[in-house]
């Protein structure tokens, strides 16, 4: 069965059954159980409106929310960044270390951050229905996008300053 997970917001990666209730109170009223009111649904449509719904009915008779595993990315990124502050605490040149070690293990860092944004998802993962963004969250995203009215492909972030 296909994997059922959030595509924007704060919890974005989060399956439906891994939600807090008032995400999920908004799901349901956004894939309501009512055909009058969705449509054009097509099958992703569907399975997410019955996951949402079977979701609120199983925490109706006294389910809990399950507990979100991080993913792989997550996971090396926590061990990456920890074990970064412990050797800062002997190498850094503030607390008596060389400042050349310090670069060495932020160089060591930075490239190790690369690669493990290389992991790729399991194929569940890979695989999964995406619930994204509600089309008014959409349009208010696009209009706080800078506008190019010249069409040269610059952005503020590319003007110096």
């Amino acid at each position: 069965m296909r994997r059922i997970l959030i595509d924007f917001g704060e919890y974005r990666g989060y399956q439906v059954s891994e939600l807090p209730q008032g995400e999920l109170d908004a799901l349901a009223k956004r894939f309501p159980l009512s055909v009058e009111n969705c449509p054009g649904l097509d099958w992703e449509d569907l399975a997410v409106t019955i996951a949402v719904h079977e979701e609120v009915r199983r925490r109706e008779s006294g389910g809990t929310p399950t507990k979100k595993l991080p993913s792989l990315q997550e996971l090396a990124n926590d061990i990456v960044a920890k074990g970064f502050r412990v050797a800062s605490k002997v190498h850094h040149p503030d607390l008596s270390g060389d400042n050349d070690a310090q670069l060495r293990l932020t160089d060591a860092r930075d490239r190790l951050v690369t690669l493990i944004s290389n992991i790729e998802s399991p194929d569940d993962e890979q695989d999964a229905i995406l619930i994204t963004a509600p089309p008014v969250v959409r349009a208010a995203r696009a209009a706080e996008q800078p506008q190019d009215p010249f069409g040269f492909g610059l952005s503020d972030d590319d003007v110096p300053f």
